[in-house]
């Protein structure tokens, strides 16, 4: 019995050694078998469209707006509309407090009309006169008045007629005053310039204006036409041309695209962080009423295309294994062929920043479906544009 169950044990034993052993070469086999080709980043050559795109962002604005400001001094005393609201041609959009305002006007009216008073007064009196001279004159033909008395009705004559041209003055002067008052109380009612859509309203009632400022409200004529005002970088300005379709999209409905058309390309560049960039205009239609002013827009302009042409990823055209030789960037790519690590000298065409097309130089070939190295190193080196994969001598 003792002897049976030391067998069996060694037999356990010898089988688990041997597990380990047979397990220690496998483990070994694999690595010297591994190839070092896993060390390597690749990416297929591909046909592909590559369009190349210039992207600018800005907002959107009316075709035609119009700021409004008060038209005379006073306080923000009511608002009668909202933004987003239509509105007419001379509708009321606010009111200022008048109550000020309202009894001057009153006192300048008592003031025209007692000037008008005072004229009438003094139409009445050269009317007497005239007719007390002519009847004096008339006395005087018959020797019944004399001289004296007809030169000095005449002199009391002019000095009435003086008085009624000072008064007509003063009555025009108070009546100017008066419709100025009138015209000011009408300013305390704000209204609309012409016909559109309300974009921009006072914050808050109470606020002292005056014609000087701030702007109260922004009428916008139509929203169905908007222009998109946009920064192009000055590299890529030559690239845009007048009525060049571009797409955009706005934060409010990701993933959707609009459509615009190039209008205007500004002269007179803006520094922008040191930066010089050129102002670009746009209109886009609106028929739904999706969009509203003062949206950010995303614009990208297609400026050009290549139709399925031999292409490359990016990476592929910076890379370089250690060991290669020197080169002007973006010339040269390495595939990999079997077990060779092969440099092509390349030229490069459109690209779109992830995908460049390529032609190989120099009697070099180059396929779609290669395997091009984006990363890692080969394992030896055999010149300065052929590195191989196997790790034997």
């Amino acid at each position: 019995m003792f002897t049976r169950g030391l067998s069996g044990r060694l037999t356990v034993m010898v089988a688990l050694v041997t597990l380990v052993a047979v397990f220690a070469w496998w483990m070994s086999t694999r690595r010297g078998d591994q190839s070092p080709a896993t060390n390597l980043r690749t990416s297929l050559t591909t046909r592909r469209d590559i369009t190349k795109i210039v992207e600018a962002t800005g907002r959107l604005e009316t075709e035609t707006s119009v700021a409004v400001i008060a038209g005379t001094e006073g306080r923000l005393r009511e608002l009668l509309v909202k933004p987003g609201q239509r509105v007419q041609s001379d509708e009321v959009l606010a009111r200022l407090d008048a109550q000020q305002l309202e009894l001057e006007v009153q006192a300048l009216a008592s003031a025209s009309l007692a000037s008008r008073a005072q004229v009438a007064e003094a139409v009445a009196a050269v009317k007497q006169l005239e007719v007390q001279l002519a009847r004096l004159r008339r006395l005087a033909s018959r020797s019944q008045s004399s001289a004296v008395s007809v030169e000095n009705t005449a002199g009391e004559l002019e000095r009435a007629q003086a008085h009624e041209r000072a008064a007509r003055a003063a009555a025009a002067a108070a009546a100017a005053r008066w419709s100025a008052g009138k015209m000011a109380l009408a300013s305390t009612e704000v209204r609309a310039p012409i016909a559109g859509w309300v974009l921009r309203v006072p914050e808050q009632v109470g606020m002292n204006v005056t014609p000087a400022g701030p702007v109260l409200f922004i009428i916008g004529k139509s929203l169905e036409n908007l222009r998109l005002r946009v920064d192009v970088g000055e590299v890529e300005v030559g690239q845009i041309r007048v009525h060049q379709r571009a797409q955009f999209e706005v934060p409010a409905y990701p993933g959707e695209a609009f459509a615009a058309e190039v209008e205007q390309i500004g002269l007179m560049a803006n520094m922008i962080g040191g930066l010089a960039r050129y102002p670009v205009e746009l209109q886009a239609e609106n028929a739904s009423g999706q969009l509203r002013p003062g949206m950010t827009v995303a614009v990208r302009f297609e400026v050009a295309v290549a139709r399925q042409v031999l292409s490359v990823h990016d990476a592929a055209l910076r890379y370089a294994p250690s060991g290669a030789g020197a080169a002007a960037d973006r010339t040269r790519i390495f595939v990999l062929r079997g077990e060779e690590v092969v440099e092509v000298q390349v030229e490069t065409g459109l690209s779109d920043g992830v995908f460049t097309e390529v032609r190989p130089v120099s009697n070099a070939s180059l396929e779609a479906g290669e395997l091009v190295v984006v990363g890692g190193e080969p394992t030896r080196l055999e010149s300065s544009s052929r590195f191989t994969l196997g790790g034997g001598g």
